[in-house]
């Protein structure tokens, strides 16, 4: 009987003690392990984040230069490469034939300066006294003649002389008094000095003279072409001794004393691009430069949707070539937290992240600045020592349970 009740409490015990293990198994089964998910732990910045901007390089001055007018080319005084002063004479035409005509012009114009003069000093003494002779000349003559008319009208009561005769001393009585009155006219406005028409249509005269001057001068100015800048010349396209029309290009100058780099800017991105502050510049060679904001564009760029914007940068060595790909850095000033770009979500208007705390996934709303690069600016709604989740933020809801693991 012992034996037998040995061996029936063994069963028993061996029985319970094997199914204890399937049954605990089963309870694990039954409860989800916690995921494991990359978070990022929101901190503040040490150092402010840089964006950077691709540009391309232009010379300062990149320009064509031409003749005004039309000829022979008489002077080439420049080659390609050659570095030039501004105001350096590079090139001219043949030009002789305008020399005589500023010679003519401007003899024109000492004429009527001359005349201008004499106007505005008036008569001399002597040109009055004739003039005085000639009005007593003229007035004897006229007494003289209205004499013999009146003669004459007694002699026709009398029939000694003809109508005819008459009508002529009549008509010689006329003349002489018209002659005295012009003469008397030309007397009185001796005296007493020029007339203001006069002096204008003199001033005019002098003025004119000088235009036909200045506009050989202009003509003898387009048959020179004159550095306007200091630079280079990158190409000559014409010869000594060739036909060139006005407007025709015979060189090609560029200014790359200095340099300018231009850059499309986001609208977000844009009150850290203001005049005057300084950038830096470099590529992908070892160029390293500073740079000033030269210019930032009032308006968008219908094409791109952003804001040009131009940087200054000083090039004395020319090691900046014109066509090169520079890279523009500008350190930018935090208003918030910076976290990757892939935490944050968006739904509708709102702007989301998901939060782990004590294991436990939460979603925030959250106000966005500036997009850096692959991070974005956060204003509000997070605080330091927040653990984000980085990546598939789509992919978990609030309240489910993980396990955060930093990257």
């Amino acid at each position: 009987m012992r034996k037998k009740a040995f061996f029936l409490a063994g069963s028993i015990l061996l029985i319970l003690t094997g199914c204890a293990p399937a049954q605990q198994a089963n309870h694990l089964e039954e409860e989800p392990q916690a995921k494991v998910v990359q978070v990022f732990t929101v901190r503040q910045q040490a150092e402010q984040p840089v964006h950077k901007t691709l540009g391309i390089v232009e010379a300062r001055g990149d320009l064509l230069l031409s003749f005004g007018s039309a000829g022979k080319i008489g002077n080439v005084q420049v080659s390609k490469g050659d570095k030039v002063k501004q105001g350096q004479l590079l090139a001219t035409l043949e030009t002789g034939y305008l020399q005589s005509s500023i010679d003519v012009a401007q003899s024109e114009v000492e004429a009527a300066s001359a005349r201008r003069s004499k106007v505005l000093k008036g008569a001399a003494e002597e040109e009055i006294q004739k003039q005085r002779l000639q009005v007593q000349s003229d007035l004897l003559r006229q007494q003289q003649v209205q004499q013999d008319m009146e003669n004459g009208k007694r002699l026709f009561a009398g029939g000694a002389i003809s109508q005819k005769e008459l009508e002529l001393l009549e008509a010689q009585a006329q003349q002489a008094a018209l002659t005295l009155k012009s003469s008397q006219l030309q007397l009185e406005q001796l005296v007493n000095g020029t007339k203001a028409e006069d002096v204008t249509v003199a001033a005019a005269a002098v003025k004119q003279a000088q235009g036909r001057v200045e506009q050989v001068r202009q003509t003898i100015d387009e048959t020179r072409i004159v550095a306007p800048v200091s630079g280079t010349i990158v190409d000559v396209s014409k010869r000594t001794g060739e036909l060139v029309g006005p407007g025709e290009v015979v060189f090609h100058l560029m200014d790359t004393d200095q340099v300018v780099v231009e850059i499309q800017v986001d609208e977000d991105q844009l009150q850290s691009y203001q005049a005057g502050a300084s950038v830096q510049v470099s590529n992908d060679q070892g160029l390293k430069s500073e740079g000033t904001i030269a210019f930032v564009s009032p308006a968008r760029d219908r094409v791109t949707g952003k804001y040009a914007v131009e940087i200054a940068v000083p090039n004395p060595q020319e090691a900046w070539r014109h066509g090169m790909i520079a890279t523009v850095e500008k350190p930018q000033k935090l208003s918030g937290f910076i976290v990757p770009l892939e935490s944050v979500g968006i739904s509708g208007s709102e702007r989301f992240v998901m939060v782990v705390e004590d294991g436990v996934i939460a979603r925030k709303v959250v106000e966005t600045g500036r997009i850096i690069g692959n991070q974005m600016e956060i204003l509000s709604g997070v605080k330091e020592g927040d653990q984000l989740l980085r990546t598939g933020i789509t992919y978990y809801v609030a309240g489910e349970k993980v396990i955060a693991k930093e990257d």
